[in-house]
């Protein structure tokens, strides 16, 4: 079997002042074939109307989680406030959805993925192989954005 590599790289936001970031690992087989994963699809919340709209310049087929801008602009801008964005955004925003659910939904999967023994998880709405702490990680900090952003 090939060895695992891993590549490491953050996400930032800023969060009032103060920068926040948010760290995940990739983990993959460093030749061609299936990398063993666990899918948590099932763990991703049912909302649309947010991840389509934190896909500014890509589709996550494509890029993985590299297709999603998760900043605070971005977040903002899902939620329908009127944001300064950069010209060429692939989709606009649509109505927004439940707020307070998408948070709890976050929350809940957040600690299930905290909870799981694969080294490697995926889903198919990140299209990327991470680590089940880096995508609580993520949502965590969704989460956090999305309830700092709702008035």
């Amino acid at each position: 079997m090939p060895p695992l590599l891993t590549t490491v790289g953050s996400l930032s936001a800023a969060v009032g002042e103060q920068p926040a970031n948010v760290r995940f690992e990739v983990q993959r087989y460093g030749a061609p074939g299936p990398t063993p994963s666990v899918s948590v699809s099932h763990l991703v919340p049912d909302a649309d109307w947010f991840w389509w709209s934190l896909q500014w310049f890509c589709v996550p087929d494509c890029c993985g989680l590299d297709a999603y801008e998760f900043s605070t602009v971005s977040v903002r801008r899902a939620l329908g406030h009127d944001v300064e964005v950069p010209d060429g955004i692939l989709r606009p925003c649509g109505e927004v959805g439940d707020v307070q659910r998408l948070v709890e939904d976050l929350g809940r999967s957040a600690e299930e993925l905290r909870a799981h023994d694969a080294p490697v998880v995926s889903a198919s709405l990140i299209n990327h192989f991470v680590t089940p702490a880096a995508l609580a990680d993520l949502f965590e900090f969704l989460a956090l954005q999305l309830t700092e952003a709702t008035p």
